[in-house]
């Protein structure tokens, strides 16, 4: 009897997970929209109603949440679902009222079999990937082989460690696990379809405008924690850095350079992420101006700032944490700034970031509580990551 069941189960779970590979990844279907032919891929249910099926949109268009329990019931639009108006809806775009949806929402070519598996997996409780009874599945992504993939490794090295020293402390019985994704675009896309992360987390260079952001925006993943260049706040329900990146620096110190004097100078290390600020900024360096930008490690800082005294250049900008301890905001308004540039090296400063993004998600994960949904989990990663917006700090070139 036992066996019966289990197999029953078995067979009773095929098409509901078949329906999750059609909302989550278009497996096996095409559509069309506007008249365009486009693969099951990229009109995937996801894309605009969201993970776990609680709504969303696209290019400003509302979607409704995708979950039976309001499908299956009158609206003041519209009356209920049932399977003969849901496959009309997906083929034809028509609501169960026979009103046009919007020319946005895709026209399906799906089967009679997909449509049942497709019903079968709106039928089901919502759940939120990477959250089991007793684990919670995180990712950190690695760089493709270049300059940043030692740095890659060493947060991944970071985070495990971490992971491992701290995983008998349960949160709510549920222990973290990471996986450490490589690869081609694809490979990525197939392995975080397989393993379906809460999070990604500490990846290196995974900044908003890597090749990878379009993969992580269509599934609906957080990324959390990335070390990039580009480091802004675009969209904090899906980007969360810890820290502002060193574009985004350069952008706003330049800027006020400018403002102030004109012009630029520029003392920069041959590293990727300096390189990488600089060509974001698209700023003409002036050795001659009496302002001068400093991306240099903290141990070269000192000597950089010895050249600028030499040089008699008056104001140099450049991150705190790259000179150490400073007073916090006073009354003119100078703060302090971090950076994918400061202290020590890039590998030393993935490992920190890694270990620094592990505290807050556990500090997340505990405040949310055993019951988890993502809207109580975005208020607190509001609650507990530190603001990036950019001020500026500069002072005067000291005299010795």
């Amino acid at each position: 009897m036992n066996r019966l069941l289990a197999f029953l189960a078995l067979l009773l779970a095929v098409p509901a997970e078949t329906g999750r590979t059609i909302y989550e990844d278009g497996a096996n279907v095409e559509a069309t929209v506007g008249g365009i032919t486009v693969s099951g891929h990229t009109a995937a249910c996801v894309s605009c109603h969201g993970d776990p099926r609680d709504g969303g949109g696209e290019g400003g268009i509302a979607a409704p949440p995708l979950v039976w329990q309001r499908l299956g019931e009158a609206d003041a639009r519209r009356p209920p679902y049932d399977r003969a108006t849901l496959a009309r809806a997906l083929r034809e775009g028509l609501d169960s009222s026979d009103r046009p949806l919007h020319a946005l929402m895709p026209r399906y070519r799906i089967d009679e079999s997909q449509l049942a598996a497709l019903m079968t997996f709106l039928k089901s409780p919502p759940d939120i990937r990477g959250i089991t009874a007793d684990e919670i599945r995180i990712a950190t992504i690695l760089p493709p082989p270049g300059p940043l993939h030692a740095a890659g490794e060493a947060a991944a090295d970071a985070l495990r460690r971490e992971i491992a020293a701290h995983n008998d402390d349960a949160i709510f019985g549920r222990r973290l696990r990471l996986d450490v994704i490589s690869g081609s675009p694809q490979t990525i896309r197939t392995a975080l379809a397989d393993i379906r992360p809460l999070l990604i987390i500490g990846s290196v260079g995974l900044g908003p405008h890597d090749a990878l952001a379009p993969v992580l925006a269509k599934i609906g993943i957080l990324n959390f924690a990335a070390v990039a260049a580009h480091a802004g706040n675009e969209d904090r329900a899906r980007f969360r850095p810890l820290r502002p990146g060193l574009a985004d620096q350069v952008r706003v110190m330049t800027n006020q350079a400018i403002r102030r004097y004109g012009c630029v100078g520029v003392d920069a290390a041959e590293d990727v992420f300096s390189r990488a600020a600089l060509d974001a900024a698209h700023l003409q360096a002036d050795p001659a101006c009496p302002a001068r930008l400093i991306l240099q490690p903290s141990h070269v800082v000192q000597l950089s700032i010895e050249q600028a005294r030499q040089d008699q250049v008056e104001t140099i900008y450049l991150s705190a944490e790259q000179v150490g301890h400073v007073p916090a905001a006073d009354d003119r308004g100078p703060a302090i700034l971090v950076s994918a540039g400061g202290k020590g090296s890039i590998e030393d400063q993935a490992r920190t970031n890694a270990r620094e993004a592990l505290s807050i998600l556990r500090a997340v994960l505990r405040k949310t509580g055993r019951t988890i949904t993502l809207k109580r989990l975005e208020n607190r990663f509001d609650e507990e990551v530190p603001d990036t917006h950019l001020k500026v700090l500069l002072f005067p070139v000291p005299e010795s």
